[in-house]
Parts: structure tokens; C-alpha cells; sequence
């Protein structure tokens, strides 16, 4: 496969990757997935984290996530992020 092939293959997955989390992300965040993903490269855990959660230092975006939302909602960012 060419590297075109891959890049599209990898855009499809994510296309369907956010169409498969992106009512949970909103119930739970009450954002727009659509902000904070892209296509290529997938979701864009800084931009949330920067956004949103502002986490402390010493704290990791999982713990935040944690605290303020719940196990559903670390489910779903892990989902993202493909872990």
C-alpha cells in the first residue's frame, strides 16, 4: 500500500471512530466532538485538555476526567485515543 492508501485508510477509521463517539462525547462533555478531532489525526487530547479540563500539574487528564465526569467518560476518551 502507498502511503495515500494509508492515509486514507486511517481517515476512514477515525470518520467512523468519531461517528460511533461523538453523541457520548456530547452527553458527557456537552462539546462538540467535532472540535476537538480531525480526520488524520484523530482527537486532539491537548486542545481538551487546554479547553476543558485544565488539569493541574501533577494530575493526568485520565485522573481529571475521573474526578469531574466519571468512568463513562474516561471510556470514551479512551476509545479515542485508540487505548
Amino acid at each position: 500500500m502507498n502511503i495515500i492508501s494509508n492515509m486514507s485508510v486511517i481517515q476512514i477509521d477515525n470518520i467512523a471512530l468519531k461517528k460511533v463517539c461523538e453523541k457520548d462525547f456530547k452527553n458527557l462533555f456537552g462539546l462538540e466532538l467535532g472540535d476537538y478531532f480531525d480526520a488524520l489525526t484523530g482527537f486532539d487530547i491537548v486542545k481538551f485538555d487546554e479547553n476543558l479540563l485544565k488539569s493541574p500539574d501533577g494530575m493526568s487528564c485520565r485522573d481529571v476526567i475521573l474526578e469531574k465526569y466519571g468512568e463513562e467518560a474516561v471510556g470514551v476518551i479512551q476509545k479515542l485515543l485508540k487505548i
